[in-house]
């Protein structure tokens, strides 16, 4: 299932989550459109809001595939 928890209040993931697993779905594909999150100021990166996600992702049995953010707008 695509999972876009960077367009969301933060607080919802867990709710968010449930409702995938009760929906029968194992795995979740994130982060496509979010090249913004990870490097705000150019050449420094950070990852800690999608480690927190694929922990959370973890937490509830959920697989991750982590998308390549090539269609995010520069």
């Amino acid at each position: 299932m695509d999972y876009y928890p960077e367009q969301w209040d933060i607080s919802m993931i867990d709710e968010d989550m449930d409702n995938i697993v009760e929906l029968g779905c194992n795995v979740i594909r994130i982060a496509e459109f979010a090249w913004h999150i990870m490097e705000k100021t150019e050449g420094q990166y950070d990852f800690s809001f999608f480690d927190h996600v694929i922990s959370k992702a973890k937490e509830k049995g959920l697989h991750v595939i982590l998308g390549t953010p090539t269609a995010t707008i520069a």
